[in-house]
């Protein structure tokens, strides 16, 4: 009898552990779902996803695209069209998000095997799934600061906005492709299939939230003329013309057009303009805290400095890895646009290029959790190492706090 158990015991271990997509889907579940989104602990009068999915039944009622990022109004509009029993509300503020969260923790968790290799021991899978999960979570260093934990820093993780929430696998997905094409990842047979999905990537990104794609490009630009420079010509012109340049340039002049043109979303009038510091200086001002008040440079210092550990003690070995240089290129020009750029007008202090230093730091921190992985693998365990992974679980409290109290700001 006790063997049989054992037997049973082992099997179910081996299936449910060492299939870790499976496994973390159910995680994601129970820590994204249930807490959360089936709660009101995000505030949902107060929050982005009511004035989205009110968008959406405008959408419904006049037959017109009423914003130039629409996908994830089309996308609870035909979840509740292909399923009658579910609500617009409902499909807007939970099946959706989860399913965002789902594909999100996959790409990830694929990732990071990748490094480590697919796992043979339930500690490996349980790792995988540790890791993912906590990049899904964490924040900037902010607990100094309670209960501010999110206005005047750059959020890497947030909950009330759900077309950040869309846009997140998407941009990672879109970031990974890329640099796949731009380190000549891919045999020419693939090349096809390659641009394909990019052009994909890049339409759908681009339709959920553009905020990734306008520092995507200006990077892609400079990292170009980086390597028309120094006369390396190993790069897929078409794959990066066909791929993003084309549909990004196409859909990005159209949603200029609507957003600041003649024809303005929601009739609300508005343009770019240069004001440094304005908008996060305003936003750190309406931060309360019980302990220490924080200006934006230290904000800024507390939401990079895992990122930022990672590239200093690895210098030598970090300048040569081109996804992690990518990402930093990427961060860069949306650190820019967060802290230099604003609309003019009622959208001043909206703070919605702060969405493109979110998305960007996002992608940075993932990439310098692979790399710092990949170091684990190559040198073992060394004081470097232990540094770096203090610090991230100083992001990692950071953003249990955070996902505890959402509303604290």
């Amino acid at each position: 009898m006790n063997y049989l158990v054992k037997k049973m015991y082992k099997k179910f271990i081996n299936k449910f552990f060492f299939n870790t997509n499976t496994f973390l889907s159910i995680v994601i579940i129970l820590f994204f779902a249930i807490p959360i989104y089936f709660s009101e602990a995000v505030g949902r009068i107060t929050s982005d996803y009511t004035f989205h999915v009110n968008l959406a039944e405008k959408i419904i009622e006049t037959k017109a695209l009423l914003v130039p990022h629409f996908l994830y109004h089309l996308l609870i509009i035909f979840t509740s069209l292909l399923i009658p029993q579910i609500t617009l509300k409902f499909a807007g503020y939970y099946i959706v998000p989860l399913f965002c969260y789902l594909v999100l923790g996959i790409v990830i968790s694929n990732n990071i095997t990748e490094v480590t290799g697919k796992p043979k021991l339930y500690k490996h899978s349980i790792f995988i799934v540790i890791v993912t999960l906590s990049l899904m979570i964490v924040t900037p260093i902010n607990f100094i600061t309670w209960p501010n934990l999110y206005l005047g820093y750059i959020g890497i993780n947030v909950y009330h906005n759900p077309t950040v929430t869309l846009v997140k696998p998407l941009s990672l997905l879109s970031f990974l492709y890329i640099t796949k094409i731009l380190s000549n990842e891919y045999k020419s047979s693939l090349s096809r299939t390659m641009n394909l999905k990019l052009f994909i990537l890049t339409t759908l990104s681009l339709i959920s939230k553009p905020s990734y794609y306008i520092c995507l490009l200006p990077s892609l630009f400079l990292y170009l003329g980086y390597k028309l420079l120094s006369k390396n010509k190993r790069i897929s012109w078409l794959g990066i013309m066909v791929g993003v340049l084309v549909p990004a340039v196409t859909i990005l002049f159209w949603q200029y057009s609507i957003t600041y043109g003649a024809n303005q979303a929601l009739q609300e009038k508005s343009s770019i303009v240069f004001a440094p510091f304005i908008v996060m200086n305003h936003l750190s001002s309406l931060a309360k805290s019980n302990f220490y008040y924080l200006n934006i440079l230290q904000k800024f210092i507390l939401s990079v400095t895992f990122p930022a550990f990672v590239y200093i003690l690895y210098f030598k070995e970090a300048r040569k890895d081109l996804r992690l240089n990518f990402a930093w290129l990427n961060f860069a020009v949306s650190a820019f646009y967060t802290y230099f750029l604003a609309e003019a007008g009622s959208r001043m202090f909206h703070g919605n290029f702060t969405w493109s230093g979110q998305i960007c730091l996002f992608i940075l921190f993932f990439c310098s959790t692979i790399f710092i992985i990949s170091r684990f693998k190559t040198d073992n365990i060394n004081i470097k190492c232990l540094i770096c992974a203090f610090i991230f679980i100083l992001h990692l409290i950071s953003g249990l706090l955070f996902y505890g109290y959402p509303n604290s700001w």
